[in-house]
């Protein structure tokens, strides 16, 4: 993910442009089109964020990552069918092979 850095004119102190200081000025139309929350080394999702509010007794960090997984694995199929659909065509044309695998989802550990 990539962002331009803000320079303050008068303290010299470098924010990210999708920062929180910053998102906080636009008016809400604009400041809810950001898709994540970014911070200078980290970053969260927005949909992640969505999903920890509603943790209350009993939803576990691991059943958080275990809804993520299954979120990500569904999305990552849907994502490999389409590849796989336009890699058909060139199959017939010269054998083009690619292999993918799908990336792994971080663990709350």
């Amino acid at each position: 993910m990539a962002t331009e850095y803000l320079e303050c004119r008068r303290c010299k102190k470098k924010v990210g442009g999708w920062s929180q200081g910053i998102i906080r000025q636009l008016p809400p139309t604009y400041s809810c089109q950001f898709p994540a929350v970014l911070t200078y080394k980290l970053s969260c999702d927005l949909r992640v964020v969505v999903q920890l509010r509603s943790r209350t007794l009993g939803n576990s960090a691991n059943r958080l990552y275990n809804t993520l997984r299954e979120q990500h694995t569904d999305a990552w199929m849907q994502r490999a069918i389409r590849y796989l659909g336009v890699c058909k065509q060139f199959l017939a044309l010269g054998g083009f092979h690619h292999r993918r695998q799908m990336p792994p989802v971080p663990s709350p550990v």
